[in-house]
């Protein structure tokens, strides 16, 4: 195994009236094969049970909060508050498969060009018990990614990617990595279970509420 599979990384997990599905998500990063030196929730102005929960998981987690200003400024705590050479994304609804982190470190490590990979995902229901072996896709979003964190600075806050209606912007922030000659990898690996809740911002599944970020990034490459 690769020296880097063996590195210390952070995850940063921004939430926002998570109650019902963060302790899930933390488990599932807790019980990798390789679990991270440290996970950092941003609350995003939760007014339910979302930081107590975090809390409830002592000094495996890091509990940073703020005023509801949307998902891109609390990624943007979370990385503020990060110190690692190696960033996970985590989002509060969605699950990591237990071997995630170890295969896409080993991934970084047998290419120092990489500046970050990301992986498959499959969705599954609220209720239901998720499973890698269903149909999934790539997914180029903050469940699915493990970067550099040389790359982060060089890229810039995540708001500044921000669209109508918070969806998105990881997708535009990616996007401007590239144009800085950012090297990211796509896995066909599922690593990652996708919860289909509603009311869920990142999991819309009305196609008229993606419009503003396609806009954008039509916008973004003129």
């Amino acid at each position: 195994m690769s020296a880097i599979a063996n590195a210390c990384y952070e995850v940063i997990l921004p939430a926002f009236n998570a109650a019902r599905t963060i302790e899930a998500a933390l488990h599932s990063v807790l019980a990798q094969t390789l679990p991270p030196d440290r996970i950092i929730v941003a609350d995003d102005g939760s007014t339910d049970d979302t930081a107590s929960i975090a809390r409830s998981f002592g000094d495996r987690v890091t509990l940073v909060r703020q005023a509801n200003l949307g998902p891109a400024a609390a990624t943007d705590l979370a990385l503020a508050h990060s110190r690692a050479t190696l960033i996970a994304g985590m989002d509060a609804d969605d699950i990591w498969f237990p071997t995630k982190a170890e295969r896409q470190l080993g991934q970084l490590g047998g290419d120092d060009r990489l500046d970050g990979v990301f992986c498959h995902a499959v969705n599954f229901n609220h209720g239901e018990e998720p499973s890698a072996d269903g149909p999934s896709r790539p997914l180029w979003g903050r469940s699915a990614m493990m970067i550099r964190r040389s790359i982060v600075d060089r890229i810039g806050p995540v708001h500044h990617a921000d669209t109508p209606r918070a969806l998105g912007e990881m997708v535009r922030w990616l996007d401007s990595g590239r144009r800085l000659g950012a090297r990211f990898s796509m896995m066909p690996d599922c690593l990652v279970g996708r919860r289909l809740i509603e009311g869920s911002l990142s999991h819309a599944r009305d196609p008229k509420a993606l419009l503003p970020m396609l806009r954008a990034r039509l916008k973004d490459r003129r």
